[in-house]
């Protein structure tokens, strides 16, 4: 027994050392050979920890548990608060036992948010998470295509993640040269592996070829309503621009792209949507628990799914594409819709 609790506090331990500090490291052998050796390190020392332990240190492996079961007790207390504000239901995507392998099963989430902007209902469609390649059948990826043009959005926002390795520019030009248009635009901005991949130049680029505008820093009106602005801003903390918000009105209603959701505290009194993506729900889930390893600085917070934060409605992606290992398991690839309603 004393040896199974000195294990798990070890797993304890390698899942904040690996959703807090490592998985934000840059991609590369260097980042694996760590994780690899804090995982065996941990497991190795526990195990010899059991062994060798004093009955005056017995105790610690459950102290350990008892601090990692609080901040799972806090996290799941966040989550149904930000989650039962403003009457929000989150109705999670169904998935199958019998089918684990869920990497093109692409799905379409579809929200509805009411405001008083007297505007005609106007749709936002978002992708994120690309990570454009040939491991992923092209099917796949023109059936997302069909799914956009099926939709008819009326503004398009990608979230950023296009490539991981610049050798992919050119299946993420391909793609993007087929996008379809939208009446209020097309806007992005980029996640920490396009400047992982050291891409910056030639994704703005290749975004701006066709037709969508990068926002990282910036905010741009998409529509005037009798007394408000529908306003569409882009950070890239803290990979690169974080957004200005000046010359923004407090009255204006403001929607934020940000790659990583861990922004939404830094914006919650100033925006009205966030739309972001980064986590990839996890990539791996496990039915009933869910996503172990998410990289955020808030562990599995906001993994996937709407939340209500502050003045913020912060919709999570789980995203379209996957980063190696190229599969995913129990979570669906995914398109947000938002409409926004008078």
């Amino acid at each position: 027994m004393q040896w199974i609790l000195w294990q798990l506090a070890a797993l304890g331990i390698v899942l904040i050392l690996f959703n807090r500090w490592l998985v934000h490291w840059v991609d590369g052998p260097v980042k694996s050979a760590v994780m690899v050796t804090v995982a065996v390190a941990c497991v190795m020392g526990a195990g010899c920890a059991a062994l060798a332990a004093s009955q005056a240190i017995q105790w610690l492996p459950a102290l350990i548990l008892v601090g990692f079961s609080l901040g799972e007790v806090h996290r799941a207390w966040l989550r149904r608060t930000y989650r039962t504000v403003s009457g929000i239901k989150y109705v999670a995507p169904v998935i199958r036992l019998a089918r684990p392998v869920t990497t093109t099963d692409l799905i379409v989430s579809r929200y509805a948010l009411a405001t008083q902007l007297g505007l005609p209902r106007i749709r936002i469609l978002q992708l994120t998470d690309f990570h454009f390649s040939r491991s992923l059948p092209e099917e796949y990826f023109d059936r997302v295509l069909a799914t956009v043009m099926q939709e008819a959005p009326d503004v398009i926002v990608l979230t950023g993640d296009f490539i991981s390795k610049a050798e992919n520019l050119p299946v993420m030009n391909e793609w993007l040269r087929r996008l379809p248009s939208a009446p209020l635009g097309k806007y992005a901005v980029l996640g920490n592996h396009d400047y992982w991949a050291n891409a910056v130049t030639a994704v703005r680029g290749a975004l701006n070829e066709h037709g969508i505008r990068s926002v990282e820093g910036q905010c741009v009106k998409l529509a005037d309503a009798a007394h408000r602005r529908l306003v569409l801003c882009g950070t890239e903390e803290p990979w690169g621009p974080s957004a200005s918000l000046e010359g923004v009105d407090p009255n204006d209603y403001v929607i934020m792209l940000s790659h990583t959701p861990d922004n939404v505290y830094a914006f919650s009194r100033s925006v009205d949507v966030m739309l972001s993506g980064h986590n990839h729900g996890g990539q791996f889930r496990i039915p009933g628990l869910g996503a172990l390893v998410v990289p955020s600085r808030f562990g599995r917070r906001f993994d996937r799914g709407q939340f209500q934060v502050g003045r913020t409605r912060l919709f999570v992606s789980t995203g379209i594409g996957v980063d190696a290992p190229y599969l995913r398991l129990y979570c669906q690839p995914e398109i947000i819709v938002v409409d926004l309603t008078s």
